[in-house]
């Protein structure tokens, strides 16, 4: 990987915006800036999440409703797409839930970041 340049800017993209964005549904990404060969260490979850398949409906009220993977999913892209990021690469297997049952979005490694105009 470390020979081709576009693989090595989409690893550094994905890691950049793991540690950027702060935010429960967003998967964290930890820095080492001492290793010699490039990797990354993400929180743990499991993939993916079987709670996605679809859910007999039942009626619920406006605060039991935000608690739902769907909604955690959509404020998680919220807050992605207020910072900038527009993932591009949206699937069952780029969404991971951790031990407590919440949504993690993974992969941005063909994620965009629109740059702020100064």
């Amino acid at each position: 990987m470390e020979a081709n340049p576009i693989l090595v800017e989409r690893f550094k993209r994905e890691q950049e915006i793991g540690q950027e964005l702060n935010h429960p549904g967003v998967v964290k990404t930890y820095a080492d800036e001492e290793r010699s060969r490039l990797y990354m260490v993400i929180e743990w979850g499991r993939r993916p999440p079987a709670a996605v398949r679809p859910q007999p409906r039942k009626p619920r009220s406006p605060s039991s409703a935000q608690s739902t993977l769907p909604c955690r999913f959509a404020i998680a892209l919220d807050t992605m797409h207020k910072h900038g990021v527009v993932h591009r690469d949206l699937k069952p297997e780029n969404v991971m839930v951790d031990d407590r049952d919440r949504i993690k979005l993974i992969d941005f490694g063909i994620a965009m970041k629109k740059t702020r105009a100064a």
